[in-house]
């Protein structure tokens, strides 16, 4: 499987591939409590606090809901 989701996009009639820049697979989480990532990291959990540098949870969302409402076309 691959970054686009297997080929999903070019497999679904008029599906369009967007991909929200400094981003990873957690971003689209809440935002986290300020120390969270290094309460994960010290538990050796999964690095859902740990985002790409440059990225921004709230930007990332709200370029998600665009995306998602552009595609609904709501």
């Amino acid at each position: 499987m691959g970054p686009d989701g297997n080929d999903l996009a070019n497999r679904l009639p008029d599906a369009t591939y967007v991909e929200i820049a400094a981003a990873n697979h957690f971003t689209f989480l809440g935002t986290c409590k300020s120390g969270a990532a290094a309460l994960l990291e010290e538990e050796q959990d999964d690095p859902i606090c740990t985002d790409p540098k440059g990225a921004d949870r709230t930007t990332a969302h709200l370029q998600l809901i665009d995306a998602i409402t552009f595609g609904l076309e709501l």
